[in-house]
């Protein structure tokens, strides 16, 4: 298998830096859900340089629940579409019921816990195992029904509005004392039926960057080079109004 890490990894080096490259590197995911949006999620991690990824997709499998994933339903599809892009990430894949004891293990041994359930109970419930860790946790929920990717929110968990089903997760947190140390990604209040399956890709994007944003360093990018007066110019103009 052809490692393809040999272009799309330097651009990334380029835009976090080395060290933050290396940081990444070192962390561990875990992804946990059913959501739409995780599939793209882990994709978007695996381009930003992760390699020690766990999917833990409890009802991949089941009819009833939503699985508009990337690539396929089929777990072992996502993995080798993952590989693909780079075949030195380490992917462990997990289809098994949601239970607490279990979301302790796997939360327990993970550095960023993005969550993407949608029973509200283990959602929750992933949450206040992640907080009683010291672990970094976001949620992502949401996003039927929007035809619009400016609707699609990203706030801590105290100030979300806008979504009955965001500020019923809000309450369903403050139950349980938990007030803040979440970060959410949720999409307002759809207009009706149907909505556009692009705005998964980008709560999942959005996901993803919340996890890599949480562990790197950020630093300023240079988008075009100064003209050589134009710094000199600029400084004259600022003395001038003074």
């Amino acid at each position: 298998m052809q490692n393809n890490t040999d272009t799309w990894d330097i651009r990334t080096k380029l835009l976090v830096g080395e060290d933050n490259y290396k940081v990444i590197q070192t962390k561990r995911f875990l992804i946990i859900g059913n959501h739409p949006s995780l599939s793209y999620t882990s994709e978007y991690l695996i381009r930003a340089g992760v390699i020690n990824l766990t999917l833990y997709y409890p009802e991949i499998n089941n009819d009833i629940s939503l699985t508009l994933h990337a690539f396929t339903v089929d777990q072992k599809n996502e993995q080798e579409q993952l590989l693909l892009i780079n075949p030195e990430a380490k992917i462990t894949l997990i289809n098994k019921p949601y239970d607490s004891m279990l979301m302790k293990t796997y939360i327990s041994s993970n550095d960023i816990i993005l969550i993407g359930i949608e029973n509200q109970k283990f959602a929750v419930d992933a949450c206040k195992i992640g907080l009683e860790f010291q672990k970094k946790v976001f949620c992502v929920l949401g996003g039927y029904g929007l035809f619009d990717s400016t609707q699609i929110q990203i706030k801590n968990i105290e100030r979300v509005k806008k979504s009955k089903l965001a500020i019923e997760f809000k309450s369903a947190l403050y139950k349980e004392n938990i007030r803040r140390n979440i970060r959410c990604i949720y999409g307002e209040d759809g207009q009706g039926e149907g909505g556009l399956p692009y705005i998964f890709s980008v709560m999942g994007i959005y996901l993803a960057s919340q996890g890599i944003d949480s562990i790197i360093t950020r630093r300023p990018v240079q988008l075009r080079a100064e003209k050589p007066d134009q710094k000199e110019n600029e400084t004259k103009q600022k003395e001038q109004e003074k």
